[in-house]
């Protein structure tokens, strides 16, 4: 540490900082638990939000949440569509899925982003009806394609989905979920630490996104 560095620690000290990072987030909140302030900053800017309480308690136990811009994108390049599960990203310990589109040039974008309480074979069904869910609203004007999707592929072939059926498909060589882990490595350069709440994780996978868009 040089001579500049211990003069700013000195006079202005981490846990300083710490307590106006703080108060900054206290102000933002005014009283609000986290979960009031995920919905609250979702709503703000015009996030799609799933969300599920425990089936014994009314404690929220999942959320996905797709920013509308991610969902325009992935409405114009809909061929590939990747989702893996990372961990440590906030202080809850919960499994955080990512679903990753990819544009004609290469570039990897966000499409929805989930919370899970587990990885168990129910909570991603669920995410996935979510996911589904958000496609038929934003498609509800194509009821064409909607049966297409559904009565062609998802419902006869949902349960087998493996290569055999990938290698029919145009996927322009994405066989691997290699770039929604690679987004995962973006993502945590974002956050740069895990044990923000939940909130602090959203704007900071909302900062991402605006990142990638623009």
């Amino acid at each position: 540490m040089n001579p500049f560095e211990e003069s700013l620690q000195e006079n202005i000290g981490f846990e300083k900082i710490y307590n106006v990072v703080a108060k900054i987030k206290r102000d933002r909140m005014q009283e609000r638990n986290t979960i009031e302030e995920v919905l609250r900053l979702s709503a703000e800017r015009g996030y799609i939000v799933f969300y599920r309480n425990g089936e014994d308690n009314n404690v929220l136990s999942d959320i996905v949440v797709a920013h509308p811009t991610s969902i325009a994108m992935i409405r114009t390049w809909p061929y590939v569509l990747i989702m893996d599960t990372t961990y440590k990203t906030n202080k809850y310990n919960m499994p955080l899925l990512k679903c990753v589109g990819m544009t004609p040039t290469g570039k990897n974008f966000t499409v929805a982003t989930a919370f899970m309480c587990n990885e168990q074979a129910t909570t991603y069904r669920w995410v996935e009806y979510q996911k589904l869910e958000v496609l038929k609203t934003r498609w509800r004007t194509r009821p064409d394609f909607l049966h297409y999707l559904f009565s062609t592929w998802l419902n006869p072939f949902a349960h087998k989905f493996c290569r055999v059926w990938t290698s029919q498909v145009l996927h322009f060589g994405v066989e691997t979920t290699n770039r929604a882990e690679s987004e995962h490595s973006v993502l945590k350069l974002w956050l740069s630490t895990c044990h923000s709440d939940l909130d602090t994780v959203l704007l900071n996978i909302d900062s991402l996104i605006q990142a990638q868009v623009t």
